[in-house]
């Protein structure tokens, strides 16, 4: 796993760490490449996410690429398999295409949100028999 430059990792929460691991090694699997993150912390903006978290609470928050995935039409599937492997830890999301009409509507529209994947932590449990 690598972090694209000029990411912010600062403050993220240790669960987030954990599950990049876990993911990383499965996107090694599926695509024989690594894992690029090319979020974590973001500059604060009106619409919540827990990119910017309010109140000095940590990051929850981090997309990645998925070229490798793309090409071979395994980002679905990849996605499909996080959420049945993880779901109960980790909210996965297929962006653009898994966004409703009114969160395009909130990022400005699908030209304004690039193609990647997106990984939440549900909780800031710390896992137990799930890995």
């Amino acid at each position: 796993m690598k972090l694209k430059p000029g990411v912010d990792a600062t403050d993220v929460e240790p669960g987030i760490w954990l599950w990049l691991g876990a993911v990383s090694r499965a996107h090694w699997a599926w695509a024989g490449h690594e894992l690029v993150v090319t979020s974590l912390r973001r500059k604060p903006v009106e619409r919540a996410s827990w990119h910017a978290p309010k109140n000095n609470e940590g990051v929850r928050a981090v997309d990645f690429r998925r070229w490798h995935l793309d090409g071979d039409e395994l980002t679905e599937p990849f996605c499909r398999m996080l959420q049945a492997r993880y779901g109960e830890a980790l909210k996965v999301m297929l962006e653009p295409e898994w966004l409703s009409a009114r969160e395009l509507e909130l990022r400005g529209g699908i030209l304004n949100v690039d193609p990647h994947i997106h990984l939440e932590l549900r909780s800031l449990e710390w896992p137990v028999g799930i890995l």
